[in-house]
């Protein structure tokens, strides 16, 4: 039978139950279906297994491809969020640079130095998957690059303004720059007719009219330099305010500084009297440089 079945190219399949009671299930097979099956079979088996592999790498494909365009979006964001700043810090850079222009003015001199200017980053349509990345770092470093020259250069300009207006301080606080009591200004400087005598005269200060007893001050910072009477100035206050300016207060009715003070603006000297030749309570102003009388009301910037 054996011998048979192989001649004939067939195969007898048995099935035996694990219980004595039960048949054996027979039934043949011919080698060439069965060749077929295991053909189809391990076919079926490779197909599969390579889908299933194309399945998992179309999977993690899909998710690197996910990950890279949430990466790509969030860069593009990231990028533009720069490019924002960019053009605020760029607006701040040249309010800054108009304002260290106008203090360039207030101190009559220019600071020295250009400041370097920054164009504008790029617009969007530039940007693709493929070159973000490397136009988010370049430009990136470039514009910190030249934002900090030019923030350089505006830090050694402001550091040039404050020394120069550090000297100027000094300057201008020994300027006489207000009137030295409140009142009313009867007679100006310059050419007029003395009140006395009638004939021509040239007054080398103003005649500022105050009740008797007004407070007095000093109109700039500075050193007194004499008081007490002299001539027809009566009771007299000479300061010293440096760079070759001197202020006088005559007519007073009483001083309250003594020669070597240090006096600063608005601090009371003295007070308006009628010391002196004068026609009434008022107080004599002159400002001097290098001994040449001047127009006090020239320097006058604030009143009571």
């Amino acid at each position: 039978m054996h011998r048979k079945a192989r001649r004939e190219g067939e195969w007898t399949v048995c099935l035996i139950p694990d219980d004595p009671a039960q048949e054996t299930v027979r039934f043949r097979l011919h080698r060439r279906l069965l060749s077929i099956l295991l053909f189809v079979g391990t076919g079926l088996f490779g197909w599969s297994a390579f889908v299933t592999t194309h399945y998992v790498w179309l999977q993690r494909s899909y998710q690197r491809l996910v990950r890279v365009e949430d990466e790509y979006e969030q860069m593009k964001q990231d990028f533009i969020r720069v490019r924002q700043y960019s053009s605020r810090l760029q607006s701040d850079l040249e309010r800054m640079e108009q304002q260290v222009r106008r203090l360039q003015i207030i101190a009559g001199a220019t600071a020295g130095g250009n400041i370097p200017h920054i164009a504008g980053i790029g617009g969007e349509s530039a940007l693709t998957p493929q070159t973000v990345g490397r136009v988010h770092m370049l430009e990136q470093q470039w514009f910190l690059a030249q934002g900090r020259q030019r923030a350089e250069a505006l830090q050694d300009q402001l550091n040039r303004l404050y020394e120069i207006f550090q000297q100027k301080s000094v300057a201008l606080s020994a300027t006489p720059s207000i009137l030295p009591v409140r009142g009313y200004v009867i007679s100006g400087f310059g050419a007029r007719i003395d009140p006395f005598t009638g004939a021509p005269d040239f007054h080398t200060g103003v005649d500022i009219f105050a009740p008797y007893g007004t407070p007095v001050v000093a109109t700039a910072a500075g050193q007194v330099v004499f008081v007490g009477l002299q001539g027809t100035y009566g009771q007299l206050i000479i300061v010293d305010h440096g760079f070759g300016i001197f202020t006088y207060y005559g007519h007073l009715s009483k001083t309250l500084v003594r020669k070597g003070d240090m006096v600063k603006r608005w601090q009371v000297i003295g007070l308006v009297g009628s010391t002196g030749r004068t026609t009434g309570p008022h107080v004599h102003y002159e400002v001097r440089y290098q001994n040449q009388p001047l127009n006090p009301l020239q320097f006058i910037v604030e009143v009571f």
